[in-house]
This record gives structure tokens, sequence and C-alpha cells, in this order.
């Protein structure tokens, strides 16, 4: 650390100046002067105080030699200059050429020796001499302009040496008046608001209303279990009756094509479609034959196959599972193209020896785009008569399709499965999960109306 010598603050090592008062700081390191012990920042030859060579070995006074040291022998055969360099200044007469140029007369020009120098109240006769070749140019002050117009006087500039407090230091704020006293103190004084107090208040009444709704819920799917019966009053849709109609018009031996296009995530929708619809096929004696355009299709097809053939004894030669048939539209013209082919290896191949050998088309669609896929590439160009189970989700696309009469029928969501059902008249799973579905749904209606309800009263009595 160095210590300023004039107000003793700290600064870092390397500073030359003080942080507190700007004095010049002593280096830190550098060569001490033999003559008046000032120490000199390094790269110096000569002493900043008292102008002394550097050069030369410091020699302490008290080892100081009495009797001057003997002259060194390149001294002693060199003779005394013959001349002295004032002899040779105060003879000096001639005048300089850039003076003679400017046409001051000679008797004024003088050479100067160093102890002649002038004093603050003399000038020098070279200087009279330039006075009169320098012309005097009047300074006029100019007009002030924009926001120079309303500036009077001179900006007081203060240095940086003069600021009260030190650097690191925080200067106090002015001292705040009567008024911004009393407005601060009105601010502090005010009662909370009563908005979070509500708030506070509604949040242990929101979750006891969440879990009387998930009781009532949960009771409600518990009674719909409990009441569901094969007796249920379900009225049916024009679309599920014609789906019935094309299966129940099949003759015995006729061929029928099921492609299982949905995954687990529409299963719970379609999967009791395909039981009903496999019942009734199998029940008409039609020979069946499964392949899925989706990779998941597969494994869902066999499962409802083992389901439903253990239902009917001796079913075993007439039908099969293609298994899944890779290439989305390129896939379904293969199938309409080249079935013969791949069905000939098996006992079932001799009954169909290509498309026109198939009655009917049986897409089970968990989206738009598989439905698409077989109405585009395989029904409106053979003109195959075609009918489709889909999610509930997929209905409002496929409708337009059964309006046109691309589709013979058609089966949508759980409800359509239930239709089938009971047309069928063989009771199965969608039939036991209409009535909790029923309630539920009740349910969840009933809180809708009541939350609005609810929200209603709060905006009017805000209002009153």
């Amino acid at each position: 650390m160095l210590y300023c010598p004039h107000c003793g603050t700290s600064n870092r090592e390397g500073s030359r100046f003080c942080n507190n008062c700007g004095e010049p700081l002593p280096p830190s390191s550098g060569q001490k002067c033999s003559r008046c012990g000032h120490l000199n920042p390094p790269g110096v030859f000569s002493c900043v105080r008292c102008k002394a060579s550097l050069l030369a070995p410091s020699i302490d006074e008290g080892l100081r030699p009495e009797e001057p040291s003997e002259e060194p022998e390149w001294l002693q055969g060199l003779e005394e200059a013959p001349w002295e360099p004032e002899e040779v200044l105060e003879g000096v007469e001639e005048e300089p050429e850039w003076l003679r140029e400017l046409g001051a007369p000679a008797d004024e020009v003088r050479v100067v020796a160093e102890e002649e120098v002038p004093g603050e109240e003399e000038t020098a006769p070279w200087l009279e001499a330039l006075e009169g070749l320098v012309e005097e140019i009047p300074l006029e002050p100019r007009e002030k302009e924009g926001l120079l117009v309303e500036i009077t006087g001179a900006l007081r500039v203060e240095p940086i040496f003069a600021i009260p407090h030190r650097l690191g230091e925080v200067a106090s704020p002015p001292l705040a008046g009567a008024d911004q006293a009393a407005r601060f103190e009105g601010v502090v004084g005010q009662p909370l608001a009563p908005v979070a107090t509500e708030e506070r208040a509604r949040a242990p009444m929101t979750k006891v209303i969440s879990w009387l709704f998930y009781l009532i819920l949960a009771a409600a799917v518990v009674v719909g279990i409990l009441l569901a019966g094969e007796n249920i009053n379900l009225p049916l849709t024009q679309a599920t009756a014609d789906f019935y109609e094309t299966i129940e018009s099949l003759q015995e031996g006729s061929v029928a094509l099921l492609s299982h296009d949905y995954d687990p995530g529409t299963a719970a929708e379609i999967t009791p479609q395909v039981s009903a619809i496999l019942d009734h096929l199998m029940r008409r004696g039609a020979k069946i034959v499964n392949l899925s355009l989706t990779p998941e299709g597969q494994a869902l097809a066999d499962r409802a196959l083992e389901s439903v053939v253990s239902d009917h004894d001796g079913y075993i030669q007439d039908y099969i599972n293609l298994g899944y048939v890779a290439g989305n539209e390129v896939g379904a013209r293969f199938i309409a193209e080249g079935l013969g082919p791949r069905l000939s290896p098996y006992p079932l191949g001799a009954a169909v020896r290509g498309l026109e050998d198939v009655d009917l088309i049986i897409v089970l669609a968990g989206s738009q785009e598989l439905l698409r896929r077989w109405v585009e590439q395989v029904q409106a160009p053979y003109k195959v008569a075609m009918v489709a189970g889909v999610s509930a989700q997929v209905d409002p696309a496929a409708r337009p399709y059964y309006r046109s009469g691309q589709l013979e029928g058609l089966l949508s969501g759980l409800v359509g499965a239930a239709e089938y059902e009971r047309l069928n008249q063989h009771p199965g799973v969608a039939l036991s999960r209409m009535l909790p579905q029923a309630a539920a749904h009740l349910v969840i209606a009933l809180f809708i109306l009541l939350g609005n309800f609810a929200y209603l009263v709060e905006r009017l009595g805000g209002r009153g």
C-alpha cells in the first residue's frame, strides 16, 4: 500500500495520485538520489528534485575521501583546451539568418548568456521586433443559439479533489420535507386490501369443493355400474342400423375384410365394436380376413379374435390374420391389387383369388387419415362395399363419407358399439358401460351449471 504524504490515505500499489486529495504519490520503487535522498521513479537518469546525475555510484558522506583521487592515465597526456565557451558566446556578432529575413536591425540582436536571462518585467529585444509582425485578430463574441440562449454567466467546474466525502462512501440523501413524510406515513398506515383476506379464506373452501366433486363423481360411476343391465332403453341411430343391415345381408360363406387401423389410445372405444362385429360375422358364417395398416393393430386384432373365437367352436379354418401391412396409402393399394397372392399359401386362399371375391370391407379407424386411405385408395377406384367403425373424435370427418354413400354404415365410439350390441341381441362391454358413463356426464354437467350460477350471483352482488 502507498500512503499519501499529504492526507495519509492508503492507495493501491502503482497509483500515481492520491484517491482522496489528488496529490502526486511517491513511487513505490526506484533509485534513491545520493545528494538529496529523494526516491526517483525507475527509468530516469537525473534526480527529479535536485537534478543530480543518478548514473554515478552513490558515496556516503562519511566515506568521501579528503583528497581527490589521482588523475587517470588517459587524461594525463591531454592538454587543457585553449578556449572557453564564454569567449565564443561573447564574440558572436553575426546576425542569425532567420532574423535577417525578418528585417530586424542587427544592432538590437545580441547573444544572451545564461546569467543574463531577462526577468518578468523585461522583454527580450528579439521579441519586441516580432510584435509588429503579428496582426491582432479581434475576437468577437458569438451569438448564442438553442439552449445556450437562456444560459448566462460561466459554468463553474469543481475539481474532483473538492468532493467532501471520500471515494467509496455514499453521500447522505437530502432530508425529506414535511409533506413527503406525511405522505409516507399515510401510505404505511393504510390497512391491507381485503382481497388478500378473501383469497386466503377461499383457498380451504376451494379444496373442499374439489374433493366433494370427486366423491360425487365416483359415487355416480359406482351406482351406474351396479344398476347396469341388459334392458337399457338406448335409442338407435340410422348409421348404426345401416351398418347392422349390411352385415346381416351377407350370405354364408361370404368374405369380409377387416382392417384394424387403431392404437391403444382409441382401443377403449373401438375394441367393443370389433367384438360385436366379429361375433355377428361368425354367426352369419362369413369368412374373415384380418389385417392392419398400423403396427399396433396386429396385436389388438389377435386379442379381439381370441376373445370371440372361444365362443364359436369349430370356427378355425374360416378366418386369418395377415398382420401389419406397411406403406400407408401404398399398402392399401397393394392389398387391393395383390390380395389373392398373399392368401394363396393358406386354406382361405382357395375362396379368395382377389379383391373381386371380397363382399365387404370393414374399416376400424382411430384417425381421420387412416379412414381416408381406404376410401380414396380402395373404395373409390374399385367400388367395393365398405362400412366403418370409428372413434367419437373421427365421427365428424366420417359423416360426409356416409352421407355420400361411400360408406354403407357407420359406428361411432362406445355409443355406436352399445347400439350394435342391442341390435345383435348379444349384450357386451359397451352396454354395461353406458349407464356409468351417462351418470358421470350428468354429474359433470350439473357442476358446470352450479359453477356458472355461483359466478353470476357473485358478479351481481359486486355491482350492487
